[in-house]
């Protein structure tokens, strides 16, 4: 779909739809379940958890990321992963877009 096909949705349609893709692989359901248990993960605890590759794991944290559903920090040489307060506000705001 074109850039200019995107205008026509609304901003909720479209803040829905970037959540969703980012939920939508399991890969990134378990990190997300796995933030939720845990207050932050580094890469390397999210590689053991997922059972993938560092590139992988990598990938799936620049979606979240960018859905704004986790943050990461540096501290000294690691860098940390959480869940952003709002996600699950975000998360569940899909079930009203769905049921609009």
């Amino acid at each position: 779909m074109g850039a200019s096909k995107i205008k026509a949705f609304t901003a909720s349609q479209k803040s829905f739809a970037r959540v969703a893709k980012a939920i939508g692989h399991p890969a990134r359901v378990a990190i997300v379940q796995y933030l939720t248990k845990e207050s932050c993960a580094t890469n390397s605890t999210l590689i053991q958890v997922t059972n993938l590759s560092k590139a992988t794991v990598c990938q799936h944290l620049k979606e979240l990321t960018d859905a704004g559903l986790i943050a990461g920090t540096f501290a000294g040489n690691r860098h940390y992963y959480r869940l952003v307060p709002s996600a699950f506000e975000r998360i569940e705001s899909l079930k009203k877009v769905v049921g609009s």
